[in-house]
């Protein structure tokens, strides 16, 4: 009997694993903050990195692509503080590819989202479509 393959359940990188819709940006800017991790600090490479800017190239409701200049690369797995419009959240980096020297481009999963952020993102996603919410009460 011949082994089936399972292409289509691996990982399909920054772009196939994100649900719902995505949008591209143009200017956003979110605040970027490694967190420390918890153990092993005495690693060069598991120490958390310095704040900084990213740049949001494309943003859905769960996970956003980033682009980080000029700070420390985090390994995949570690985890960052994001911040926009005094929203606050945290995020795992899925995916990191040095597209030029100095500057990585992160695949990052929301893990956690205060309700301004949330609402934020759900602006810049949804649009002028509405909320589902919205949805369901005007089609009731």
């Amino acid at each position: 009997m011949e082994h089936a393959t399972l292409e289509p359940l691996r990982g399909s990188g920054a772009n196939g694993r994100r649900v719902d819709r995505r949008v591209t940006t143009r200017g956003l800017w979110v605040a970027w903050v490694p967190v420390p991790p918890r153990r092993r600090p005495s690693s060069p490479r598991r120490r958390a990195g310095a704040a900084a800017q990213a740049l949001v190239v494309d943003l859905s409701m769960t996970g956003a692509r980033v682009v980080v200049a000029d700070a420390s690369p985090m390994l995949v797995g570690a985890t960052v503080t994001v911040g926009l419009a005094g929203g606050r959240g945290t995020a795992m980096a899925r995916h990191a590819k040095e597209k030029v020297p100095g500057s990585v481009v992160y695949g990052i999963e929301f893990l956690w989202l205060d309700s301004g952020l949330n609402e934020r993102i759900s602006d810049l996603v949804v649009g002028d479509r509405g909320s589902l919410d919205e949805h369901w009460r005007r089609f009731r």
